[in-house]
């Protein structure tokens, strides 16, 4: 009788599943600004809809006999502390996985992450508001894990590959919702608002966002969800690819088409300008990354941005006619937050506090901010220049090395990684993902896998059929 070996349990790819799963409940469920968590857990059931949610408002409310829909209650935001009781065991169970503490090469592109998070605390000390510091350090620190967990424990193409079944269940998911919105959900909901006896008393802004009917499905608001889709899209289609190479060809060509025709249905329903804009950068880097004939490269790129940029303009004309108010209003959160920093620049207001100075030199015509809708001077008005120059150069260290290193690794994967990465700090100059868990830690945890990945020295990273 032949002696039988017991199999190693893959304790690696069981952390990249629950780990992927954890993201995707992320998009589905943490899809609001931490700083706005207390108003998630104490609002009233607003049918599931995180705009609502957060606008703080007790001039509407249900009726008392409205029956429970159950598909709504499945979509409705959670606190953010509910994302610990699951954050804190895989994390353990992490940190036993971890053999050996090496970071590999480029260990100097972690030095302005930690220099960045330490000062944080520093700049706690002196808040404006120790309830916002709080949950904005408590986030920090899950991004900060994620990054660091991803780069020990996910830096191989096939451990790496396994995250991606639970994050493409919470887009597909979130795919859904937007499509319930577009079609129908978000009439249904303006109907609902201007049935209330007293629906004049609302927001005036949380009105004209309705009016819009622009969908943002589970995320705080139409931006987000369009942050969500350049970050993860990518390397999603990639990894569906893979993962249903054992299909029939027809059957896998047909789901990553479906796929990919959802996110940019849904992209283009966000009606993001930014986001627009930025998808075009995204072609236009793909492009070239793609094709090695000089010619065709250019060819198409022109006939893209021409194509990207007339539709841009037809698209948005109206908006421009009215005068950009999105745009000026951001100018003027902008002003805010330089002349915060300013008069801040050891340690700012506090990490997460932006809106306590905003609200008392705001200018009058200007919608109320909670952030900045810019990642970068946000650290600045919080945290002060030390903030503001190791999260920048976090950031700008860590996609140049990843952009010179990559270019020649042939890894699918990897690339398409970097692509939505690059698409999220693009974004993240108009806008707040790092404040949002959906965003922030599916893309510290991408920024770990690949700066993980290029760290490895002698290590072939294309992966293959045994390994998958």
């Amino acid at each position: 009788m032949s002696k039988v070996i017991p199999t190693k349990f893959p304790w690696s790819k069981l952390f990249a599943l629950l780990w992927g799963l954890f993201l995707g409940l992320a998009l589905v469920k943490f899809g609001n600004p931490v700083i706005l968590d207390h108003l998630v857990a104490q609002s009233a059931d607003w049918q599931g809809n995180p705009l609502l949610k957060l606008t703080q408002s007790a001039a509407v409310s249900q009726p008392e006999n409205a029956a429970p829909d159950l598909a709504e209650r499945f979509f409705e935001p959670w606190s953010m502390y509910r994302a610990f009781y699951l954050f804190i065991p895989l994390a353990v169970l992490g940190l036993f996985l971890i053999r050996k503490f090496d970071l590999g090469h480029g260990k100097w592109v972690v030095l302005p992450l930690g220099i960045w998070f330490f000062w944080q605390f520093i700049a706690s000390i002196g808040t404006v508001n120790v309830n916002l510091t709080r949950n904005t350090m408590l986030h920090f620190s899950v991004c900060c894990a994620c990054f660091l967990l991803a780069r020990l424990l996910l830096r191989k193409p096939h451990e790496f590959l396994w995250i991606w079944p639970g994050v493409l269940l919470g887009l597909t998911l979130v795919f859904w919702r937007g499509f319930n919105q577009h079609y129908g959900g978000l009439e249904a909901l303006q109907r609902f608002i201007y049935e209330q006896p007293n629906w004049q008393s609302l927001p005036p802004e949380l009105l004209q966002r309705i009016q819009k009917q622009r969908v943002f499905s589970t995320l705080v608001y139409p931006n987000a969800l369009a942050g969500v889709i350049l970050l993860l899209v990518p390397a999603a289609l990639v990894s569906l690819w893979r993962l249903t190479l054992p299909m029939p060809k027809i059957l896998s060509e047909v789901l990553v088409g479906l796929f990919a025709y959802c996110s940019l249905a849904c992209l283009y329903w966000s009606g993001s300008k930014a986001g627009w804009l930025i998808v075009i950068m995204l072609l236009f880097l793909l492009i070239h990354r793609l094709l090695p004939v000089k010619k065709l490269k250019w060819a198409l790129s022109i006939l893209m941005l021409v194509g990207g940029l007339t539709g841009f303009i037809v698209k948005f004309s109206a908006y421009f006619q009215k005068g950009a108010t999105s745009v000026s209003a951001r100018m003027d959160y902008w002003r805010a937050a330089w002349v915060t920093g300013l008069a801040n620049p050891i340690c700012g207001t506090g990490p997460g506090t932006f809106s306590v100075p905003y609200q008392k030199i705001k200018a009058p015509e200007s919608e109320m901010a909670r952030l900045v809708h810019n990642d970068y001077l946000e650290q600045f008005t919080d945290s002060g220049l030390v903030g503001f120059f190791s999260y920048l150069g976090f950031i700008f260290a860590a996609m140049i090395t990843l952009y010179r290193k990559l270019k020649a690794n042939p890894e699918a994967l990897w690339q398409a990684a970097w692509l939505g990465l690059f698409g999220w700090v693009c974004q993240s100059a108009v806008e707040f993902g790092l404040y949002i868990p959906a965003i922030a830690w599916p893309a510290f945890t991408l920024l770990g896998a690949t700066l993980g990945a290029v760290s490895l020295e002698g290590q072939s990273e294309v992966d293959t059929t045994n390994q998958s």
